[in-house]
């Protein structure tokens, strides 16, 4: 289902199909790190300056493809969650247009991990999306996260399931701390158009793929990933920040928990953990495998989120920005993005059940028993 093996870098989604290059793009984030930003803009312009003859490109031209690029790529974040510049570079004034800093409506914060790309092929005639789903900030930590990478086209006509894609990108244009420019305005309202119209290719083994977005809407809702009615047959849960009402609301909505996934020190903070899961944690070798390439406040541990249940038939596998918190799933007031991806739990070329994901393919050699003492 997921494997700790299957690893990738940030710039697979960058690198733009054989002849196509980048067009426009949104990326959400909760904290963002400047010096780490730049590598977009430098990556794209890089890949648009390239060409067959030997050598690198002439610094000028990928310096004009960056401002070019910049142009076209708006990033939002939490308002205040920016770090400071690790390293000074004249090149970070590239980035001033490109950052616009969030205050979600109900009073919580902008935490959702979406990145969506547009590239167009040199003719025009073609153009091709990548959306990213992730609970990875735009920063340098090195801890263990998960991410969906979809690609896809648009298609003739606004698809249902695709509308929650198309309100984040407006929401965060709304509730930016500064007005944008008329044509970043375009620019974003254009390819939300497209992800509203988009044709994905499902992961394989998969048949569907459903987007939710939370904490946007004008009254504050909860949001827990439950079946269309009735309970959960069995429902696992990897979250590294948890409270008490969600993770009891979470045990109540499945009739079979299974395992509670999380960081030793958040779980040590619950007065009662239900009856149920079977919780566990990072193994030390899990944390120790990142801390030999380890810099200073780089954080480190569990920051995946994932939420997997089985009912019926069918295995449907959460992944995003929401953690097992009050203010996520119960309050109703973060500003939040999952995808659901479902598919048959017990078939040929089978998702499988929830529990394979801590079994021996999965996280299980990363994961211990939390003990609380």
């Amino acid at each position: 289902m997921i494997s700790p093996n299957d690893r990738s870098v940030l710039s697979d989604a960058l690198t733009p199909p054989a002849g196509f290059g980048f067009d426009s793009g949104f990326i959400s984030t909760y904290s963002l790190d400047l010096v780490t930003l730049l590598g977009l803009p430098v990556y794209l312009a890089w890949m648009a300056s390239a060409t067959d003859t030997e050598g690198p490109p002439e610094a000028l031209a990928v310096i004009e493809s960056m401002r070019r690029v910049a142009g076209r790529l708006t990033v939002f974040c939490q308002r205040a969650r920016i770090h400071a510049p690790r390293v000074a570079s004249p090149l970070l004034g590239l980035l001033e247009p490109m950052v616009r800093e969030v205050t979600p409506p109900h009073g919580g914060v902008f935490h959702p991990k979406v990145w969506l790309l547009k590239f167009l092929r040199h003719d025009g005639d073609e153009a091709k999306l990548v959306l990213m789903v992730s609970s990875r900030n735009l920063t340098e930590d090195a801890s263990w996260d998960v991410c969906l990478r979809l690609e896809g086209r648009p298609g003739k006509k606004p698809a249902s399931a695709n509308s929650d894609i198309k309100r984040l990108v407006h929401h965060a244009m709304k509730q930016s701390t500064k007005e944008l420019p008329a044509a970043r305005i375009e620019a974003l309202n254009a390819l939300a158009e497209d992800a509203a119209r988009a044709e994905w290719d499902i992961p394989p083994r998969f048949e569907n793929v459903r987007f939710h977005l939370l904490g946007a809407g004008a009254k504050r809702k909860s949001w827990l990933p439950t079946p269309p009615e009735g309970a959960w047959d069995s429902l696992g849960v990897v979250s590294p920040f948890v409270e008490g009402e969600a993770l009891a609301r979470l045990a109540e909505a499945s009739r079979n928990p299974l395992f509670f996934v999380s960081r030793q020190e958040s779980l040590q903070k619950i007065a009662v953990l239900p009856k149920g899961f079977s919780y566990k944690i990072l193994c030390e070798q899990a944390i120790a495998d990142v801390e030999a390439d380890d810099k200073a406040n780089r954080d480190l541990g569990l920051h995946a989120k994932i939420f997997v249940a089985k009912r019926g038939w069918e295995t449907h596998l959460f992944i995003g920005s929401a953690n097992a918190t009050n203010a996520a799933l119960i309050a109703g007031i973060n500003t939040e993005f999952m995808v659901e991806l479902v598919g048959r739990a017990n078939a040929a070329n089978k998702v499988g059940p929830p529990d394979a994901l801590i079994q021996e393919h999965g996280l299980g050699p990363m994961l211990r028993d939390f003990d609380p003492d």
